[in-house]
């Protein structure tokens, strides 16, 4: 998409060069170095997915921790692959496969992640006992992260502190999904300068309640035939294929915008 763009800025204006499309989560890291300011906030965030993989690898090499009672079943999943160079090869796989989670948990559950922070259980299940740990050993290291910084950003955005280099408009094109988080980042810079998101709406009627076939046969199993019958039974191609745009529309509804519908030609 960003080379057909480029393309196309060379093609109407006859040169296009030094362009820079970061996809939201980079823009909202680089835009809180702007409101919060370049010494607080570094240029490369060390909760990066390729940063983080190999801080967790080395957290799970500090055998003092590994030889905890909620790291038991961690530690056993690793030193069962044989050699000591698998072993090494099978915790860095874990690493990266946690630097996944983590990275998901700060887009979609940031509340757990501060619940951690301060000690909490969340989920009360065994896993969590030593997930919460490694993130709090985590934090200690890099204490901002990318959610305490989307929360740092909003309430500066709320207090009116908006500083004089922030671009005067920004267009977000070629999303069709966007985490609650960002949602909330870009409505809350919405109140200083102006937002367009150009977002791919397959119907011209209203389908943010459109059920998957899987979801239909849940409804199905848990209230019965006659209920099941009573409702009114939505597009099933939006339901099966468009469940991310579906959130996204969803989220987008509940904002106080001014909607552009472009369905005709």
């Amino acid at each position: 998409m960003q080379h057909w763009v480029s393309m196309q800025l060379a093609r109407e204006q006859g040169i296009a060069m030094n362009l820079d499309f970061p996809l939201p989560v980079r823009f909202m890291w680089n835009t809180a170095r702007v409101v919060l300011g370049s010494e607080k906030v570094p240029r490369q965030s060390p909760y990066r997915r390729e940063v983080l993989t190999w801080r967790i690898d080395n957290i799970l090499q500090d055998d003092a921790l590994m030889t905890t009672g909620a790291f038991e079943q961690v530690r056993r999943y690793w030193l069962s692959a044989g050699s000591e160079q698998e072993q090494g090869v099978q915790r860095l796989q874990l690493a990266t496969a946690l630097a996944d989670v983590y990275e998901q948990y700060l887009l979609y559950r940031p509340d757990w992640l501060f619940a951690w922070e301060n000690n909490e259980q969340v989920v009360f299940d065994d896993m969590e006992s030593w997930q919460s740990e490694i993130w709090r050993i985590l934090t200690k290291e890099q204490s901002l992260h990318p959610a305490r910084l989307h929360k740092m950003t909003i309430d500066a955005l709320s207090e009116g502190l908006l500083p004089p280099n922030l671009p005067s408009r920004i267009v977000v094109f070629a999303i069709n999904t966007m985490a609650p988080q960002l949602i909330a980042f870009f409505d809350a810079l919405a109140e200083h300068i102006d937002i367009h998101i150009f977002h791919l709406n397959p119907s011209v009627n209203y389908w943010g309640d459109a059920k998957s076939d899987s979801e239909l046969a849940k409804q199905l199993r848990m209230e019965g035939i006659n209920k099941w019958m009573e409702n009114e039974q939505s597009n099933s191609l939006l339901g099966n294929l468009g469940k991310q745009g579906r959130e996204l529309f969803n989220l987008l509804t509940e904002l106080d915008t001014f909607e552009i519908s472009a369905f005709d030609a």
